[in-house]
C-alpha cells in the first residue's frame, strides 16, 4: 500500500479481538533477522484495533535489468525489452495484549 507521501505502509488489524481495557505492544522482524524490534511499546498505551507501520521500508534491491534490443530493418524500427525482478523486503509482526496493570494476556501468532 502507498501512503500520501508515496512510501509504502503495512496495516495491522486485530479488530476481531476484544480490545476493551487492553493495551497492545507491536513487534516487527525483518526476514533473516533473529531479533524482534519493539515498534510500539507498552508505555505508549496503544488501545486501538489497528496500527499502520510506515517505517517498514523495502530495502531489497531489484535485480539488474536485462535489456534486449532487436532491430527490424524492413519496417525501420527497433524493439527494446527490459526485464528485472524485485522481491521486496519481507517483515513479520506479532502483537501482545496487556491489561491495565501490565499483565500479559495473550500473544498473536
Amino acid at each position: 500500500l502507498n501512503t500520501t507521501n508515496g512510501k509504502g505502509e503495512i496495516i495491522l488489524d486485530w479488530s476481531s479481538y476484544d480490545i476493551e481495557d487492553k493495551y497492545f505492544v507491536v513487534y516487527r522482524k525483518k526476514e533473516n533477522e533473529t531479533e524482534w524490534k519493539t515498534i510500539v511499546s507498552l508505555e505508549e498505551k496503544l488501545t486501538g484495533s489497528t496500527y499502520t507501520d510506515i517505517l517498514a521500508n523495502d530495502e531489497a534491491n531489484p535485480s539488474t535489468p536485462n535489456i534486449t534490443i532487436t532491430g527490424d530493418v524492413e519496417n525501420n524500427n527497433i524493439n527494446i525489452t527490459a526485464n528485472s525482478s524485485d522481491s521486496g523486503t519481507k517483515y513479520t509482526y506479532y502483537i501482545e495484549a496487556y491489561d491495565n496493570t501490565g499483565t500479559l494476556l495473550s500473544k498473536s501468532n
